[in-house]
Order: structure tokens, then sequence, then C-alpha cells
């Protein structure tokens, strides 16, 4: 069974801030992939330098590699890190083979994950 991403499908990756609760939310669609590693490190950089917690909603990823699951173990690390699902099978099959499925918090969506930051 092949499980990588199809070639059309590129990583899309919105971001914003929320003032009220501060939060640094990014929105990941489509694959996250080796070819989009440039733009994961930019944006998890630019998420660690805006001194706020962070979201991540993956309720549109098709597709999450390594690369995401170390950007999001180092997301942990550095500060409150939430995630928003429901993740994808393939993507919450990797995190459970890695044993990082229970590193997360994941909400069900975006305003229960805005809702349960610390205030």
């Amino acid at each position: 069974m092949d499980t990588s991403p199809a070639a059309s499908d590129e990583l899309v990756a919105i971001t914003t801030r929320y003032e009220m609760p501060r939060a640094f939310v990014m929105l990941l669609r489509g694959c996250a992939d080796l070819t989009s590693s440039g733009k994961l490190e930019e944006i998890f950089g630019e998420a660690a330098g805006s001194g706020c917690p962070v979201i991540v909603d993956l309720a549109g990823l098709a597709f999450g590699d390594e690369h995401l699951l170390g950007h999001l173990l180092a997301a942990r690390e550095k500060g409150d890190l939430t995630l928003v699902g429901p993740l994808s099978r393939q993507f919450h099959q990797r995190m459970d083979v890695t044993g990082t499925v229970e590193c997360f918090d994941v909400q069900p969506d975006l305003t229960t994950a805005l809702a349960h930051l610390p205030g």
C-alpha cells in the first residue's frame, strides 16, 4: 500500500494571531512532506518567535511525515501547543507507531482549542 502523497497535494499553510485569547494559529492543509520542509521550518519559526501559545489545526491534513512530527515535538518542548483534529488516519497512525500520540493535547475544533488556552 502506497501512503506517499500525490504530487498535486501541495501543503497549504495559513497563519494568524489571536489577541483574546493570545494565540498563534496555523492551519495546515494538503500534504506535509519533504517537499514542504522549508515552509514548515518558516512557519514553525514564526510561531516560536511569537511568544504565544501555538495551535496547529491538522483537520485538513491529508498526509504528514516525520518532518512535521519533528516540528510538532519541538514546538511542544518550547511552550504551549494544542493540535486541532480530527487527525488523518495516516498521521494518527504515524504518531501511534512512534509513541507520540499521547504527547499532544488534541482538541476537536478551533473554538475548543482556544477555550482551553491558559488565561
